[in-house]
């Protein structure tokens, strides 16, 4: 169906729907997007805390993880010597989770970030490892952190979003019908006011709102084309009067000649004098028959 053919009020309301979900759709890629970094962030701080705490205890030749200490914010952690061989990790056996090429890019000096899964454990990992000192020599300082609970929180998050933002924009679409209902409803009044007049009653106005808006102007201008064509009506209704009126003397006059003329007896020259006044008649309807010619043609 084109969208010329529905009502004015479903056109409006239809661009005002279609617009209201992609505002919603972007809010909800917007807050989705906001919250699994701001968790995300907070995992990368945890782990941070966590490999200071390592920094000091392997540098001090303290056990690998005092989870007392740290709260348990980091459930992987292993060592990795420069030949690329796993010093000690928490649990034992878990396996290298850097390739080499990453491993020797942190004992470089440059500390690295990273999500990846890791076998065996179930789940998606967020990753931090360094380059720190342990008994003169430099090894790398892994700590990973599980983002189940982050995943499940988006999954949780996505689900509402899914679930609340049609209920939204059913509520945003509902509310843009009335709003345009209401805002068209100056425009119905105008459409039906002439028409609330009786048949024979003459002087009939549009309804002009209270608000200065372009409904009042537009009902303003037709009320001021219904007074013209009021008063074109009332010069018409005069012109056919009056020409009424001349029309219906020279007829008049005419019947009146011609019944004297039938009447008998009459001589030559009454019959003559007859024939002429009607004649002159004629001519003047003749005349006035031009004039309302004249005048319908301009």
């Amino acid at each position: 169906m084109r969208m010329s053919g529905l009502p004015i009020r479903i056109r409006l309301t239809l661009p005002f729907a279609l617009a209201m979900a992609v505002v919603l759709m972007a809010l909800g890629g917007f807050v989705y997007i906001r919250v699994g970094s701001a968790l995300l962030q907070s995992t990368d701080q945890a782990l941070l805390a966590q490999a200071t705490e390592a920094t000091l205890r392997v540098e001090n030749g303290k056990s690998l993880v005092d989870r007392d200490a740290t709260g348990g914010a980091a459930t992987l952690t292993e060592v990795i010597s420069a030949d690329g061989s796993i010093a000690t990790s928490v649990p034992l056996g878990l396996p290298s989770v850097l390739k080499p090429v990453e491993a020797r890019r942190v004992l470089a000096g440059h500390a690295l970030n990273g999500t990846t899964r890791i076998p065996g454990h179930a789940g998606r990992w967020r990753l931090l490892a360094i380059s720190v000192s342990a008994d003169q020599h430099r090894v790398v300082l892994v700590l990973g952190g599980s983002l189940q609970d982050r995943d499940e929180t988006l999954g949780d998050l996505r689900d509402e979003l899914l679930l609340s933002s049609p209920l939204a924009l059913l509520v945003a679409t509902l509310a843009g019908y009335v709003l345009a209902g209401a805002a068209l409803r100056p425009w119905k009044r105008c459409g039906r006011g002439p028409g609330r007049s009786p048949p024979r009653r003459r002087g009939g106005r549009l309804p002009i709102p209270r608000g200065r808006d372009e409904i009042a102007r537009l009902a303003e201008t037709l009320n001021d084309m219904l007074g013209r064509l009021e008063t074109a009506f009332q010069h018409e209704r005069l012109f056919i009067a009056e020409a009424s009126h001349e029309l219906r003397t020279p007829l008049a006059l005419l019947r009146t000649e011609l019944d004297l003329a039938l009447r008998k007896p009459r001589s030559r020259e009454e019959l003559e004098a007859a024939i002429r006044s009607a004649a002159e008649e004629t001519d003047r309807l003749i005349s006035l028959a031009n004039d309302l010619l004249l005048i319908a043609r301009f």
